[in-house]
């Protein structure tokens, strides 16, 4: 006689007719190729794709293929996510993308959770940020260095202008003393016309 059990999974019933959600899951791989693939957020824009359409298993990485750029995505779920993922994938890219051509096959292996796949995305960009903070951090160090040139060039360029004010001040006074002697020696001449010099 058979060995009877009861069945762990109550919805798997002959009146159910459900497999168990286990037993419906598939895995797939897609190879997106292309002129340009990589740095421009397409690993992040599929697994927000994949979590879209109820995915939990997720992992994406960048290959290069024959000399060119390629995103290869492990997905694993029921197998209507997956053909959501799939006409995703093919219809829609990350803006600056530019794909030419798209391949899924099946998957044999395990894929990664897809919140520990987010949790090395962040880990990434920010090891790929941090070279960029301490570059913009000497960009700003040169900046401030370059400022600090230019408002000593400015002071001594004021400096210049209060000189060339003092000299113009200078040439004023000269020339009013000038007009002075002028005027005086006219004045002299003119007297000295009256007592008949010429």
């Amino acid at each position: 006689m058979p060995e009877i059990f009861n069945d762990p999974y109550p919805h798997n019933s002959a009146k159910n007719h459900r497999k168990p959600t286990w037993a419906m899951t598939e895995s797939i791989v897609v190879t997106i190729a292309g002129a340009r693939v990589w740095d421009v957020g397409y690993r992040p824009f599929l697994l927000m794709k994949a979590i879209g359409v109820g995915i939990r298993k997720v992992f994406a990485y960048n290959l290069d293929v024959d000399g060119g750029q390629a995103v290869m995505v492990q997905v694993s779920g029921e197998s209507d996510a997956l053909d959501r993922f799939v006409q995703l994938a093919r219809s829609c890219h990350p803006v600056h993308a530019q794909v030419s051509t798209i391949e899924v096959r099946d998957f044999e292996g395990d894929v990664l959770d897809a919140f520990q796949f987010l949790k090395i995305l962040q880990f990434e960009h920010i090891y790929k940020g941090i070279p960029a903070i301490l570059n913009i951090e000497k960009l700003q160090v040169e900046m401030l260095g370059n400022q600090d040139m230019m408002l000593e060039m400015q002071e001594e360029t004021v400096e210049k202008q209060d000189t060339t004010i003092g000299i113009q001040g200078n040439i004023k006074e000269d020339i009013s003393c000038i007009k002075e002697n002028i005027a005086a020696i006219e004045g002299s001449i003119e007297g000295g016309a009256g007592r008949g010099w010429r």
